[in-house]
């Protein structure tokens, strides 16, 4: 199923909402916001959209990666020619 970056980030929010009761998802409006906010240890399980206004989400994910290396990375995107591992 291939869905818009939002309303992927909605289902996903709510479907861990359910799942949870330790964790609320966060929701970020594009990865300039999230890094602003990001500090090692805060997130289990990040999902980023490759494409994203500003800053891509692989540039933005080199940032966790580099300072919380448990934190486990997963990239969604609507883009077919965009497949390769991080």
């Amino acid at each position: 199923m291939i869905l818009p970056p939002q309303l992927f980030a909605v289902r996903i929010s709510g479907a861990l909402r359910r799942k949870t009761a330790l964790h609320a998802p966060s929701v970020f409006s594009d990865a300039v916001q999230f890094l602003d906010t990001f500090r090692a240890g805060m997130f289990d399980l990040i999902f980023m959209d490759i494409q994203l206004p500003v800053l891509n989400g692989v540039e933005a994910a080199r940032r966790p990666r580099k300072t919380d290396p448990s934190v486990s990375l997963v990239f969604v995107t609507d883009l077919k020619n965009r497949v390769s591992s991080f």
